[in-house]
């Protein structure tokens, strides 16, 4: 092993390339890795220090003496050959120097610019023998010359084996095999671990791609649950068009997801279709709860409404989309009234004694009338002109030229007057109220005016005309009269419990059906024949229904003919649209129908029967030794039933004190039911076991009429409905065969609800109209039924195939 403290000198001039070359080389020598099997041959681990004297020699005044020490120390001498080499004095004194000690064998050249015989010095291109005799040599050189100094450390990369090899004991090609070596060897090793960290990235990939897989399955499963619970919650609000639209789309990204919650979107599809009565066309764009007015226009395109007392505001009701806002007075406003066309729209403002006229495209105000000190209560258009009833009698109006002509003009002063328009839109009618019981009646076609003057000058709380317009109907608060206008004598009078208590008329005359304060009269005779317990504004188009608050009524004996999902405001002319309110939303409806419910003339099916006592083969003993009872409840059993399996015996006490026992377990009580957590059913009025004996449902009254389900293995209730019978009980409850659906019966067994125990709606509401001797569901086909006692039956269709469910779905249509 070499004693020497530098591998190399290296001998070069501070200039450029010189300098650039000199540095590098420097560099690569010092950090370079030995081929192994060279490491063995030699011993050598490394190639040791280089001398360059820019980095060892210190600022010295003896600068010739430092450079002979580090030149004696040195194994080899590297020359970095210039034409400016050969000029200068120190590189030729430490050329000489280092043969003289070491010999011409151990100094290398590197020709960096101009041609050898230029850059070399003679010392290294000619060798002289033993007789003095001179002979060219090729000196051992690596060439870098380029155009650059850049491409000529480029090609250093290249030749500086050229200066290792002799240094490293081998040739150049040997030296350059071995690297071409290491080069495979590497790029072997390069791409093993190409391929190891491809392996792992490809891991990476499939394990990332397979996370972001189960995000999207998992924001797929997201999208479907909302679809169902929109679906949900458009049906509970009668939306049932974008209820099954909803449904549908559940079901559409079920598929995607290997029928993924697709029974809860069947569920939600069929619950939409049940919910057959009404059909929501649109939501309208206003306040809602802060509206006193609706109408529609003649044509049916527009609603209009009042919000805020006298703000204005008309909707597309094809869209429910405001189409304007106005507010012609400050004042309230008390009677909206369209002309024929629909393009103007009449608007009272009686406490501003004014009366408007808008242009229904825009909203702003054409013409308006001030009438003084006059209470203008309500108006009706005639052609041009606007018939208009005030405090002192009705006047016929002329908007272009301003000028009111007296009608129907009563003699004397009254305080307190009102208006109406009769049922049947032909008359506009004038009344004293409590001053003179003065009737004052104009034909709005004719311009004829009925009078009539009661005798005993009471009070008129309600009053109407006939649709022939020949009678008028007075109510003098418990006294109901029809007069005949003609003759002006009393046809037929009635006393009634209670008087009409309304500040403004609200009776209803249809055809020979006289309604007022609740109660409906034959108008020929005066018989009462029927209660609604409901406020009606109108009825249908086809004088079939009476339209109420709370639903549609057949006007021949009162029936209820559907449930309205809300607060019905207005109905248009043809009678086929509806306004409704529901919480805050106004909602347009389409006309009121049976849906999925069918009559059937004869009923020769069968309906499910689940025992609520099987007997047991044996004596059954319970023990309750650890029972702590109320002082409110009775101790001693109301009622004992047990489930079609045998397993669950369900005691029921007086006051809804209800134990459970689960006899696989124990005989003694599994869990205990109070009032208080069965929605305060105060007394249970009824209950029923489901068929494979999981869930055993509660019906009652005395406080409000609720419904409990529970399932019988774990004590968990399952789902509630505080039903809207309010106080008044429920007397029955069954299940389906499947135990997914629960019907239950009013206190009249007229009134039949259908709850789903998988969405926790209300899917019918089953109104009979004939007297019913059996309800339940059909065993078959799993409908609801309601059996009456001439044989025939009300059917609420269930689907049972999912087939049967689309196909229905599809095809359903507006009635």
């Amino acid at each position: 092993m070499s004693q020497h403290t530098y591998s190399a000198f290296i001998s070069y001039r501070h200039q450029s390339p010189d300098m650039e070359i000199a540095a590098r080389l420097h560099k690569q020598i010092e950090t370079y890795t030995i081929p192994a099997g060279i490491r063995q041959q030699s011993g050598k681990k490394r190639m040791g220090k280089v001398f360059r004297d820019q980095e060892e020699l210190p600022l010295s005044a003896d600068l010739g003496k430092d450079i002979e020490e580090a030149l004696d120390n040195s194994e080899w001498l590297i020359a970095i050959c210039t034409p400016a080499y050969l000029e200068s004095r120190w590189c030729m004194r430490e050329m000489e120097y280092f043969i003289q000690k070491n010999g011409r064998e151990r100094v290398l050249a590197v020709l960096a610019a101009g041609e050898p015989e230029d850059s070399f010095p003679s010392c290294l291109r000619f060798s002289t023998d033993e007789k003095g005799r001179s002979t060219e040599i090729e000196p051992l050189a690596a060439d870098v010359r380029g155009s650059s100094v850049a491409e000529s450390l480029r090609k250093l990369g290249r030749e500086k084996l050229r200066i290792l090899a002799p240094m490293l004991g081998t040739t150049f090609d040997g030296l350059v095999q071995r690297h071409r070596r290491r080069r495979m060897r590497n790029a072997l090793l390069a791409a093993c671990f190409s391929v190891l960290l491809l392996s792992g990235f490809l891991a990476y990939a499939l394990t990332q791609n397979a996370k972001i897989q189960a995000e999207r399955t998992y924001a797929a499963q997201n999208q479907c649950d909302l679809l169902i619970e929109k679906s949900l919650y458009h049906t509970a609000d009668y939306r049932t068009r974008d209820a099954r639209r909803y449904a549908f789309q559940a079901l559409q990204v079920s598929e995607t997801l290997e029928g993924y919650s697709a029974e809860r979107a069947e569920d939600a599809l069929a619950a939409s279709c049940y919910a057959g009565d009404f059909f929501i066309e649109t939501a309208m764009d206003s306040l809602g709860i802060y509206e006193t007015l609706h109408g529609f226009s003649p044509d049916g395109q527009s609603v209009v409404t009042v919000a805020s007392r006298s703000e204005i505001i008309c909707m597309d009701a094809q869209t429910g989309e405001q189409r304007w806002i106005a507010v012609p007075s400050r004042t309230e406003i008390t009677a909206l009234s369209w002309n024929e066309d629909g393009t103007l729209l009449a608007a009272c403002a009686p406490y501003e004694s004014a009366f408007y006229i808008l242009d229904t495209q825009d909203g702003k105000t054409k013409y308006k009338a001030d009438f003084g000190y006059a209470f203008a209560s309500t108006a009706v258009f005639r052609g041009e002109k606007v018939l208009v009833a005030m405090d002192k009698g009705i006047f016929l109006w002329d908007p272009k030229s301003n000028e009111t002509t007296p009608i129907a003009e009563p003699e004397g002063n009254y305080m307190y007057t009102t208006s109406r328009l009769s049922s049947s839109g032909d008359f506009l009618l004038w009344s004293s109220n409590i001053d003179g019981g003065k009737l004052l009646a104009v034909n709005i076609r004719t311009l004829e005016v009925f009078d009539y003057h009661s005798t005993d000058r009471r009070m008129m709380s309600d009053y109407n005309i006939s649709p022939d317009g020949t009678r008028a109907f007075i109510s003098h608060f418990k006294q109901l009269s029809v007069i005949d206008l003609a003759e002006k004598k009393t046809l037929w009078s009635v006393e009634t419990a209670e008087g009409n208590s309304s500040p403004t008329p609200t009776s209803v005359w249809v055809g020979n059906r006289l309604l007022t304060n609740g109660e409906v009269y034959d108008s020929q005779t005066g018989q009462a024949l029927y209660k609604l317990d409901d406020t009606c504004f109108g009825f249908s188009a086809d004088e079939q229904y009476f339209i109420g608050q709370k639903g549609l009524y057949a006007i021949e004996d009162g029936t209820l003919y559907c449930t309205a999902p809300g607060m019905l405001l207005a109905a248009d002319k043809s009678g086929r649209h509806l306004l409704y309110r529901s919480g805050y939303q106004v909602y347009r409806a389409a006309a009121p129908g049976k849906g999925s419910q069918i009559e059937i003339e004869r009923y020769t099916g069968t309906l499910t029967n689940i025992p609520d006592w099987t007997e047991p083969s044996g004596h059954i003993a319970l023990s309750d030794l650890f029972s702590v009872t109320p002082q409110s409840v009775q101790s001693h059993a109301a009622r004992t039933l047990i489930s079609p399996n045998l397993r669950y015996v369900v005691m029921i006490n007086y006051d809804s004190n209800i134990k459970i026992f689960d006899l696989s377990k124990s005989n003694e009580p599994q869990y205990r039911l109070y009032s208080f957590s069965m929605g305060d059913i105060t007394e249970v009025a009824d209950a029923s076991f489901s068929a494979d004996s999981r869930y055993v449902a509660f019906v009652g009254g005395g406080g409000m009429s609720n419904i409990a389900v529970y399932e019988l293995e774990t004590g968990k209730l399952q789902r509630f409905w505080k039903d809207q019978f309010y106080k008044k009980a429920l007397l029955g409850v069954k299940f389906n065969k499947e135990g997914n659906l629960i019907m239950a019966m009013d206190f009249r067994k007229k009134e039949f609800r259908i709850y789903s125990l998988t969405n926790g709606l209300m899917l019918y509401v089953m109104n009979a109209t004939k007297p019913v001797i059996d309800w339940g569901f059909d065993d078959t086909t799993g409908d609801g039924i309601l059996l009456y006692e001439d044989g025939s039956a009300l059917a609420a269709d269930i689907f049972i195939s999912s087939e049967e469910l689309r196909d229905y779905a599809l095809a359903v249509e507006l009635p």
